[in-house]
């Protein structure tokens, strides 16, 4: 890693590992502890900093501004969406059907959950590759 890169990094991995120290350890600590905010708030530091030092550069490694790009900010805060109600299904499908009773017996049916969503990809990426999809989906916007 080039040194002038360091900072935006070091500032990046700090703010970054205490957002997540601070959110795996929240309930554990209690939320209101001095501990659990004192954490988060070096995450909240650590994140502006980074995006400080990566505004001035003229080569940063994440270049903020593009989240303020009107497409690549919907496109990531729709992916953002997708992927929490897709973890949010996935956690909690077991207590919605009641059959999450042991460990075992719960990632057995997650492992359900995610084989039939891996098959889906499978099938979709064939779909795509042969130009099946983009056909579909064109058809089905013009409706």
């Amino acid at each position: 890693m080039a040194a002038s890169t360091r900072p935006g990094a070091v500032a990046f991995a700090v703010g970054l590992a205490s957002l997540c120290l601070g959110l795996s350890f929240g309930s554990e600590w209690g939320w209101t502890s001095a501990r659990t905010l004192g954490v988060l708030a070096a995450a909240v530091s650590g994140l502006a900093a980074a995006m400080v030092v990566e505004l001035h550069r003229p080569d940063p490694l994440l270049d903020v501004r593009l989240v303020g790009s009107r497409l690549l900010g919907s496109a990531l805060l729709s992916f953002m969406l997708s992927i929490l109600a897709l973890f949010a299904v996935s956690f909690l499908l077991p207590f919605y059907t009641g059959l999450g009773g042991t460990a075992a017996e719960t990632a057995a049916l997650q492992a359900q959950f995610l084989h039939a969503m891996h098959s889906a990809v499978v099938v979709l990426g064939a779909l795509a590759a042969l130009g099946i999809l983009t056909a579909l989906v064109r058809g089905s916007a013009a409706r």
